[in-house]
């Protein structure tokens, strides 16, 4: 993707390209900071967001989406269910609380990014719903990172997985799935 942007950005002189792991990224002074669904990935997600922030000049606008709370999660559990069942293994228990279950509703999220440095904080709710055609749900599956459940598995245990999520999703009825996100925006301090 970087060689396509370097591609398309040619002319373009206040358009610097670079390749690096963000949660060690030494540059600062930006105009704008933003990570999209991109947080809760880092290994520890309040330092690496504290980090991103910080790369953010005083005054710099700072915006992080995440999934409000309950958004994705049907999806998320017949997922898993398709892969134990795919893999022949014990259906998993409830899914172990995650970093961002305290802070995935507008007032947690907004006082979560005040304690972390921005000011004028807004949360603004996006709702949404998707259509679960078999598409769409399998495309959620491989453009999330619910992909992750995937690594190790040779292509016929992939499709095994497919071919079950689909079917449990139908099962269940699950025409719809939320897809509600939150955008907290402020202001670097």
């Amino acid at each position: 993707m970087i060689a396509e942007l370097r591609e398309r950005a040619a002319g373009l002189s206040q358009l610097k390209t670079h390749e690096a792991d963000v949660t060690s990224w030494g540059g600062s002074g930006y105009d704008l900071v933003q990570s999209a669904l991109g947080i809760f990935f880092f290994p520890d997600v309040e330092a690496g967001t504290r980090h991103l922030i910080g790369t953010a000049r005083p005054g710099g606008r700072v915006a992080f989406t995440i999934w409000r709370r309950g958004a994705m999660d049907p999806a998320g559990r017949q997922l898993a269910l398709a892969v134990a069942e795919a893999a022949g293994a014990e259906p998993p228990g409830e899914r172990p609380k995650r970093p961002g279950d305290r802070i995935n509703q507008p007032d947690t999220f907004a006082s979560w990014l005040n304690d972390l440095g921005l000011s004028e904080v807004d949360v603004a709710v996006h709702e949404r719903s998707l259509l679960m055609t078999p598409e769409v749900a399998w495309l959620l599956v491989l453009g999330s990172g619910y992909r992750g459940v995937l690594s190790g598995l040779d292509p016929d245990q992939v499709a095994r997985v497919r071919d079950r999520y689909l079917t449990r999703l139908d099962e269940v009825g699950l025409a719809e799935l939320d897809a509600t996100t939150l955008v907290g925006t402020g202001i670097a301090r």
